[in-house]
């Protein structure tokens, strides 16, 4: 079994419900392009209106498409770091890379992962505004190559699912949950069960959804195909793990998702970035 380190930023309260369940779950999963969700990552980008980093990361995803389309890409992937080493050295980059926000997890054997060193990305060429100056390394990136005259950063791009071990991010992570949305911890520890039991009920994911005027709408939703599911429900009923009866009465017979609306943003796409390019953004039928 994989076991690797990656960093969860839990102080993001979608990042927290999808830590306390127990099980990350990546875009590419259980949908295909281009109807599939996009990366924690990439909906960051979005959100954060990083305009540079975004096209970088295009210019990048472009390469893989054309030229090493069996590499897991970094728009739909979660990121991985093979060695606790290798992922305290991440320390550096700053932001949400620091020890509180580390884990190590148990990476599913139905998963897939491509490798790579990540100071390719680091020491990228740039131009003033922070755009990629040249491309010639990002074949090299792609191909696994390790980036000269520095200790490689080994980093897997991992397409399926996580299990976190331990407890400690995931007690840190159910704070967060419980102070911002009370009214939710029912659905939430029903979620927790449901991973644990092999379903993604529960899970969160990023869609973006174009609209007739070209605007893409980004929004988290929940995953609760399983819900109306006599498989799943006759599991549920069967299940003789820990539960937190406490939460799970929370609303008496009826539940209440959580409200991720304040994390939902419009923008719009270059006409030049077709559809067919920007393939991990889920588009209307």
């Amino acid at each position: 079994m994989l076991r690797a380190f990656a960093f969860v930023d839990i102080g993001h309260p979608v990042v927290a419900w999808g830590a306390y369940r127990g099980v990350l779950v990546s875009a590419n999963a259980e949908y295909l392009p281009p109807h599939c969700p996009i990366s924690m990552m990439f909906a960051g980008i979005v959100l954060n209106n990083n305009h540079v980093r975004l096209h970088n990361e295009l210019l990048i995803e472009k390469h893989r498409q054309i030229y090493f389309p069996h590499c897991n890409s970094r728009l739909t992937g979660m990121y991985f770091f093979e060695q606790l080493t290798t992922a305290e050295n991440a320390y550096t980059w700053g932001g949400h890379f620091s020890a509180e926000y580390l884990a190590e997890f148990e990476i599913s054997p139905s998963s897939s992962f491509s490798r790579h060193d990540a100071n390719w990305i680091t020491h990228a060429p740039l131009e003033r505004n922070g755009k990629i100056k040249n491309e010639d390394w990002i074949s090299k990136y792609w191909s696994g190559e390790a980036f000269p005259n520095k200790p490689p950063v080994w980093e897997l791009i991992i397409q399926g699912r996580a299990v976190i071990l331990g407890t400690e991010l995931r007690n840190r992570a159910y704070m967060n949950i419980s102070k911002n949305y009370p009214e939710s911890v029912s659905i939430l520890e029903v979620s927790r069960i449901a991973a644990h039991i092999g379903s993604d009920l529960g899970h969160v994911s990023a869609w973006g959804v174009r609209n007739e005027e070209g605007y893409i709408n980004l929004a988290f939703y929940l995953d609760m195909r399983d819900a109306d599911n006599p498989e799943f429900l006759k599991r549920v009923g069967s299940y003789d793990g820990p539960r937190n009866y406490k939460d799970i009465a929370v609303g008496g017979d009826f539940f209440r998702v959580p409200d991720f609306r304040e994390f939902s943003c419009e923008f719009l796409v270059s006409e030049s970035v077709s559809d067919e390019f920007l393939f991990s953004v889920h588009r209307n039928a």
